[in-house]
């Protein structure tokens, strides 16, 4: 789900997106279908703030929906050894069958420059990555976690092993591999089980 529409896949691999409306209480009132590419068949969608982005059975990206402020959201990089990707808010990432991570849209190391800004990281041995408002984290394929993007405490993954992971605006969560759930972060309340 992204900041204000969510998209799915159809058995088929066809994908279907929707514009949520809300009252001022944030109550989702009505919703409308909006536009996807035609005629193409995708193994994974992601919806971002504005924009959305999939994997196509080809193993490419593509992205489309609305720019924000020129961050290139989406200006997908080429390639067709796509294996798992998740849209942001002002950027998205991919992994690749390498285990590679490519990430495209606001960078927020280089446009805002912060003495303590975590870069994506270079290594090669990743299985899947969530992406959120300034930050995203990436599982290793120990079941480690890395996480990059703007200072925040949700930089700093706890030492676990995990099966999956998903980020939020200033948190971040993730299953163990006891089948537990794990969040560090930003919180107002204590939210672990």
């Amino acid at each position: 789900m992204g900041g204000s529409h969510l998209c799915g896949l159809h058995a088929d691999g066809s994908a279907s997106c929707f514009e949520l409306y809300e009252d001022v209480h944030g109550n989702i009132i009505d919703h409308k279908r909006s536009e996807v590419p035609e005629s193409r068949l995708f193994t994974q969608v992601s919806a971002g703030s504005t924009h959305s982005c999939g994997i196509l059975e080809s193993g490419e990206l593509l992205c489309w929906g609305e720019e924000i402020e020129n961050f290139a959201l989406l200006s997908a990089p080429s390639g067709s050894n796509f294996v798992q990707m998740s849209a942001g808010e002002y950027f998205s990432c991919a992994v690749q069958d390498t285990g590679r991570i490519q990430c495209w849209g606001k960078d927020y190391c280089f446009a805002e420059p912060e003495p303590d800004c975590i870069r994506t990281p270079l290594a090669s041995d990743y299985s899947q990555v969530s992406v959120g408002r300034t930050h995203a984290c990436a599982l290793r394929l120990d079941g480690g976690v890395d996480c990059w993007g703007k200072p925040s405490d949700a930089l700093t993954a706890p030492d676990a092993h995990f099966r999956s992971i998903s980020t939020g605006t200033k948190h971040n969560c993730g299953t163990l591999t006891d089948g537990s759930i794990l969040c560090w972060g930003q919180s107002n309340t204590n939210w672990n089980p």
